[in-house]
C-alpha cells in the first residue's frame, strides 16, 4: 500500500533527521573528538598488540590440546594397555613407526612403564630416527611432572620442555584399559618439536608474522612482567614470553604488525575535522528529541506490554496500535503473536487434561485384565496342588510340579503386565543380591521345555556354573524365560537353542542364540519398541509386542545392558551383561572355562 507523506517509514523518517542534524552534531564534537579518538585508536592498537600476542599463546594450548587427544586416543587402546605390558613385537611393527605418527602431529613418542622403564621411544627428526631427550623420558619416570595420575587417571597434562637447544611441546596420559579407570600400566608421552615448521604453522594458523627464539643468556629478563610493546613507525613489535611446563620462561616470542588502522583512523580523523568544522551546534538536542518521540516512546511501550505478558503469564494482553508506519506492524504482529499463544495455551490445558484422562484409563484397562486372567489362572493351580496331594510321587507328580510351576509363574506374568505402567511411573519393585545365573536359566529351560518339545527343538545350557551376578532373582528369571520362549517361536525346530553363561572377571554375560530366520539390520531399532511385532502380526505366532520392551527395561533397572546381533539366514544373539558381586568371579581369567552342562541337565 502506498505511504502518503505523513506516513513516512522509519528509514525516511531516520534519513530525514540524520540529514538536518549532522552539520550541526559534527561541529559541536569536532575538538573533542579528534583528541578522544586519537587516544582510544592507541589504545586499540595496543589491545590488538596485545591480542595478537595472547593469541598465540591461545593457539599453542589448542595445539597442546589437540596433541593431548591424540595421547589420550592411543593411551585408551586396549592393544597400548597389552603392550606396555609384555612388549609384543607385532604392536611395535604395526604401530611403532615414522608414518604411524607424523601425519598426527607427533614426532617424539615414549612407552614408559610404572617402574620408569622406556618400552619404546623414538624421537622422528629430518626423516631419522633419534632417542628422545632424556630431559623428555624423566618427565614420565617415578617422580617425574607427567607421570603422576594418583588423583585423575584420565588426566592429560603437557607443556613446554627444553632439551638442550631444543624445545619440544610434551603431553602425557596414563595407560588404560578400556574396561577400567585405575588400573594403569604406565605413561604415554607424545610430542611435537618446536621447530621453523612449527613456528610457521603457528603463525599461519594465527594469521600474524610470528618469529620465536629459545629463552637464553638473559634474553627475556625484560618480559618478566607483562608482553612489551614497541611501536617502531609504521610497525608494532610485540614482544613476550612462553612458559615452560615447571612455570619457568622457555620462549620470548615477537608479533610484528603494521599499524595500519592508526594510519588509517589519523587520516580519518584529519579528514573528518575538516566536515565537522562547518557544521552547527543544536544538532544533538534535535536528534535526540527526534528519535525519542519517534522510536523510542513507541518501542519503550511496546517492552512495557511484551514485559507485563511476561510477568503475569497472561497472554490475553494486547498492545496499542496507533502507528501506520514499521512500529505500528511490529505492534500488530505481536498482538497476532499473543493472540495464538492464548490460543495454544488453551489447547495444551485440553492436551493434558486428556493425556491424563487416558493415562488413567490405561492404568484401569491393566488392573481389570490383571484381575480377569489371574482368576483362571489360580484355578488352574488349585486343581493342580489338589492333584499333587493325590499323586506325589512318579512321573505324574512330576508332570503336576511342572504345571503347578508354570502356573505360578504365568501368575507372575500377569502380575509383571503391569511392568510397562511401573516403569514409566518409576515404582516397579526390584532387589538387587547375588543371584546363580546358571541355576536361573536351568529353570527357564525346565519351564519352556513343553513348548520347546511340541516345537521339535530343544535348549542347552553351556558355560562356567560357577558364575554370579548381580540382579533381581525373579527379574532375571522373567527375562531369560521371555528370551528362550521368542528363541523357540521364531527359530527353527531342527537346531537348538543355546544359553551361554560366562563372565570376564567384572561382569557375567548370559547369551541367548537360536537358528531362526534372524532380523533385517533396518529393523533391529524397532526390536525392543513396544507393541512393534516387526511385521509378525501375519504370521501364525501369537505375540503382544511388549515382551522385549519389558526385558531390555528391567536389565537396565538391574544396571546391565541387553545388546542383540542378528543375520538373516543365520540366527539372532540376545546377549545381556550384569554386573558381577565384588570378588566372586575374580577367579576366572580373561578367557574363562567353558564347558558343556548337558550332563548336569540329565542330573536335575
Amino acid at each position: 500500500m502506498r505511504r502518503g507523506t505523513g506516513n513516512l517509514s522509519i528509514r525516511t523518517k531516520t534519513t530525514v533527521f540524520v540529514i538536518v542534524t549532522l552539520g550541526v552534531l559534527t561541529a559541536l564534537m569536532a575538538t573533542v573528538q579528534f583528541r578522544t579518538s586519537l587516544e582510544r585508536i592507541r589504545e586499540i592498537e595496543d589491545d590488538q598488540a596485545m591480542a595478537d600476542a595472547d593469541r598465540v599463546v591461545r593457539q599453542l594450548e589448542n595445539s597442546q590440546d589437540d596433541l593431548g587427544g591424540t595421547t589420550a586416543d592411543w593411551a585408551w587402546w586396549d592393544d597400548t594397555y597389552d603392550f606396555i605390558q609384555d612388549d609384543n613385537e607385532d604392536y611395535r611393527d604395526s604401530n611403532l613407526y615414522a608414518d604411524a605418527f607424523v601425519p598426527l602431529g607427533v614426532d617424539l613418542v615414549a612407552f614408559v612403564n610404572r617402574d620408569g622403564e622406556a618400552v619404546a621411544q623414538a624421537w622422528y627428526r629430518d626423516e631419522e630416527e633419534r632417542d628422545v631427550p632424556a630431559e623428555v623420558l624423566t618427565l614420565g619416570q617415578p617422580g617425574g611432572r607427567l607421570a603422576d595420575f594418583s588423583e585423575d587417571t584420565q588426566a592429560t597434562p603437557g607443556g613446554l620442555v627444553a632439551a638442550g637447544d631444543d624445545v619440544f611441546l610434551i603431553t602425557a596420559r596414563a595407560i588404560l584399559p578400556s574396561a577400567t579407570g585405575d588400573d594403569w600400566q604406565g605413561v604415554l608421552m607424545m610430542g611435537r618439536h618446536v621447530d621453523e615448521d612449527f613456528v610457521a604453522q603457528l603463525a599461519q594458523l594465527t594469521d600474524v608474522n610470528l618469529s620465536v627464539e629459545q629463552c637464553v643468556g638473559g634474553n627475556c629478563v625484560d618480559l618478566s612482567d607483562e608482553p612489551k610493546i614497541i611501536k617502531d613507525g609504521d610497525v608494532v613489535v610485540t614482544s613476550s614470553t612462553i612458559d615452560a611446563i615447571d612455570g619457568s620462561p622457555i620462549l620470548r616470542a615477537e608479533v610484528r604488525a603494521p599499524r595500519t588502522v592508526y594510519n588509517e583512523s589519523l587520516n580519518g580523523i584529519q579528514r573528518a575535522l575538516i566536515i565537522l568544522l562547518a557544521v552547527g551546534l543544536g544538532a544533538v538536542v534535535f536528534t535526540v528529541g527526534g528519535l525519542n518521540r519517534l522510536f523510542i516512546q513507541p518501542l519503550e511501550t511496546l517492552g512495557t506490554t511484551v514485559a507485563e505478558v511476561t510477568r503475569r503469564n497472561d497472554p490475553s494482553l494486547r498492545a496499542p496500535v496507533n502507528r501506520t508506519d514499521e512500529i505500528g506492524e511490529l505492534a500488530g504482529a505481536v498482538n497476532v503473536m499473543l493472540a495464538r499463544l492464548e490460543n495454544t495455551q488453551r489447547q495444551l490445558v485440553d492436551a493434558k487434561e486428556k493425556v491424563e484422562g487416558a493415562s488413567e484409563a490405561k492404568s484401569r484397562f491393566l488392573s481389570r485384565v490383571s484381575h480377569e486372567l489371574r482368576t483362571p489362572i489360580n484355578g488352574v493351580l488349585a486343581y493342580a496342588q489338589l492333584l499333587q496331594l493325590d499323586h506325589p510321587d512318579g512321573d505324574a507328580g512330576e508332570s503336576i510340579d511342572q504345571i503347578i510351576t508354570s502356573a505360578r509363574h504365568i501368575t507372575t506374568l500377569v502380575d509383571e503386565f503391569l511392568d510397562i505402567a511401573r516403569i514409566e511411573a518409576g515404582a516397579i519393585p526390584i532387589t538387587i543380591e547375588t543371584v546363580d545365573p546358571t541355576s536361573v536359566s536351568w529353570d527357564a529351560i525346565n519351564m519352556t521345555q513343553p513348548l520347546a518339545e511340541a516345537e521339535g527343538t530343544s535348549v542347552t545350557l553351556h558355560g562356567n556354573d560357577n558364575v554370579q551376578a548381580l540382579a533381581d532373582p525373579v527379574r532375571l528369571r522373567q527375562v531369560i524365560l521371555n528370551l528362550v520362549s521368542n528363541a523357540i517361536k521364531y527359530g527353527r525346530g531342527d537346531e537348538p537353542i543355546a544359553i551361554t553363561v560366562d563372565s570376564d572377571g567384572t561382569s557375567t554375560i548370559i547369551e541367548v542364540r537360536d537358528h531362526g530366520p534372524g532380523i533385517p539390520a533396518n529393523q533391529l531399532d524397532r526390536l525392543f519398541v513396544p507393541f512393534d511385532r516387526l511385521d509378525a502380526d501375519s504370521s501364525n505366532q501369537k505375540g503382544s509386542g511388549v515382551g522385549l520392551s519389558v526385558t531390555k527395561q528391567l536389565v537396565e533397572l538391574m544396571n546391565g545392558t541387553i545388546d542383540v546381533e542378528s543375520q538373516v539366514g543365520t540366527g539372532t544373539a540376545f546377549t545381556i551383561t550384569l554386573p558381577a558381586p565384588p570378588g566372586e568371579n575374580s577367579t576366572n581369567s580373561n578367557r574363562p572355562s567353558r564347558r558343556n552342562l548337558t550332563e548336569a541337565a540329565a542330573r536335575r
